[in-house]
């Protein structure tokens, strides 16, 4: 599955992408910011892979002027409740203060609140990560919560602070990358084989959101343009 939009696209992570993701992630640069701070062996790379590869739980690789740069995830997706936690770790250090990661931040909670329609979206940051706590401020996010023992914060972004905050960002972002704000969203053929992609059909197909939808070879593509 891809989510494009802002000349970036988010790549469901697949078996391929683990070992990559695991280098980055273990990179004490990404790892001294995580609750999880401990080497990450191979093994149990691939443990974590087999027990998120399902339909409660998003990972995706972010590209970016065909280079992977990071990784965006939206896990423990709660369908009755509509809500979900998010997070998000850029490796290429070049693209930190550029607006690549609000792009990625963009299209996946456009996905999350306006196609799933979700009402609630969590994450944690550790309080030492001051760009990350003000970044996401400025997203929409409050504070909800600390644990003094971790050290960690937990925000949440709810569907009145996406209304508010984030949409006017996305306004803003369509300046910043003209020709390239039409939303697109490709189901692949690994997707149906993996059981992801009938049941992220059957989302789309329920969704509020009027796509145009074709096909090439075995994708599925989704398509709109959202009117702010």
């Amino acid at each position: 599955m891809k989510i494009c939009k802002y000349g970036v696209s988010l790549i469901r992570l697949r078996k391929e992408h683990i070992e990559l993701v695991r280098t980055k992630r273990n990179d004490p640069k990404i790892s001294g910011f995580m609750e999880y701070r401990d080497y990450i062996t191979p093994e149990m790379q691939e443990k974590w892979f087999d027990s998120i590869n399902n339909i409660y739980n998003s990972y995706y690789l972010i590209e970016y002027e065909n280079e992977y740069i990071g990784l965006i995830n939206e896990k423990n997706i709660n369908f009755e409740e509509r809500s979900s936690e998010a997070g998000l770790f850029i490796w290429e250090e070049k693209y930190l203060n550029t607006y690549v990661p609000l792009f990625a931040s963009l299209c996946l909670l456009e996905v999350g609140f306006n196609i799933l329609q979700g009402e609630k979206c969590y994450i944690k940051v550790h309080k030492d990560n001051r760009n990350a706590i003000d970044y996401n401020i400025k997203m929409g996010f409050e504070l909800l919560s600390e644990n003094p023992e971790t050290g960690f914060k937990t925000l949440v972004l709810k569907r009145n602070g996406y209304e508010d905050k984030v949409r006017k960002i996305i306004k803003a972002a369509r300046t910043l990358a003209p020709g390239k704000t039409t939303s697109v969203l490709v189901l692949e053929k690994i997707d149906f084989t993996e059981g992801i992609g009938h049941f992220t059909q059957k989302l789309l197909d329920e969704s509020p959101v009027d796509f145009k939808m074709k096909t090439e070879g075995d994708n599925l593509i989704y398509y709109y343009e959202w009117e702010i």
